[in-house]
């Protein structure tokens, strides 16, 4: 069954390298984006702004 999957994505990358490519590019950008869409505050950060209980 591993090997089934692991051929099928062989296959993939040897008939169309341009597209597999775009695919783990666009993926990337999509982490990317998505990480800048993250905020992080620190609990130092949250009682200067007032929002400790």
């Amino acid at each position: 069954m591993i090997q089934q999957i692991f051929e099928g994505i062989a296959n993939a990358i040897i008939r169309r390298p341009k597209l597999v490519a775009f695919f783990i590019a666009a993926t990337l950008l999509l982490g990317i984006y998505g990480m800048t869409m993250l905020s992080m505050q620190s609990p130092r950060c949250r009682c200067m702004d007032g929002a400790a209980g």
